[in-house]
């Protein structure tokens, strides 16, 4: 009996860490992190210096109350937060971007662990933060979020593009790369894509430009796509679909074609 109930406990501990895995699968590729949750984040915020590593457009589209703007791709990433860090040298320092997925929280932990500056990673995800804590989140300057003026899971799905679909519209569309410059490599597919930042996107949306022919668009894991949309929709796109999984997905494929 005893023998049963200890392969039940086994069973039980490699059930759930499989489940930790599927629902943040990089975490295994970083195991010196320190993580924080959603609730321990919240009752915590007052003594937290919350710092968000995505794109300045990610960032103007939503982000958590009172959070600070470093992307991760700036080159004076480390001397910001040596600076702020220097200004509130009492408080946790929290790091955050698109989270599970994405992994720009995870690298930029790492680094600042490697710099000595004590860090902890939340990455259970903004739109997560987003959904519980609407009073503690701020979408397109606006604070509380209203439920109302979120993009449903299914207006959102109705822009994803499998692999097959997007490669065979894309022949006749304005195909977009809109991953970071360090995310993007020499040997990548070539779709005959434009590169720009999502900065650069979003001035072409304003000045309306490429609204003749479908967007086709992605990023790295299929997440700034996400914030992307809202502008999309404010400026009156409807033609545009994503690359569901953005690039890698495209890389997943390659693997398992060899």
């Amino acid at each position: 009996m005893k023998l049963l109930y200890c392969l039940f406990i086994l069973s039980l501990y490699h059930t759930l860490l499989l489940s930790s895995e599927n629902s943040f699968p990089h975490r295994p590729q970083y195991p010196e992190l320190n993580y924080i949750g959603l609730l321990e984040l919240k009752n915590q915020l007052r003594t937290s210096l919350i710092i968000d590593v995505r794109s300045e457009l990610e960032f103007n589209t939503v982000h958590i109350l009172d959070a600070i703007n470093i992307p991760f791709s700036n080159r004076g990433f480390l001397v910001s937060i040596k600076k702020l860090t220097g200004q509130f040298p009492s408080k946790q320092l929290v790091i955050y971007c698109n989270g599970r997925s994405c992994e720009k929280s995870y690298q930029a932990g790492r680094m600042l662990n490697r710099y000595h500056y004590k860090n902890r990673v939340f990455d259970e995800g903004m739109r997560d933060w987003l959904v519980r804590y609407p009073e503690h989140s701020e979408l397109l300057g606006k604070t509380p979020v209203d439920s109302n003026d979120l993009i449903s899971e299914q207006e959102f799905e109705n822009h994803l593009l499998n692999y097959d679909e997007f490669i065979k519209l894309s022949n006749n569309a304005y195909v977009f790369d809109i991953r970071d410059v360090y995310q993007r490599n020499s040997d990548d597919l070539s779709l005959h894509q434009r590169t720009v930042t999502l900065d650069k996107m979003l001035l072409f949306l304003q000045e309306n430009k490429f609204q003749d022919k479908p967007l086709l668009l992605f990023d790295a894991t299929g997440r700034q796509a996400r914030w992307l949309q809202y502008h999309l929709k404010k400026h009156h796109y409807y033609d545009y679909f994503f690359l569901k999984g953005g690039y890698r997905s495209i890389k997943e494929r390659a693997v398992i074609t060899d």
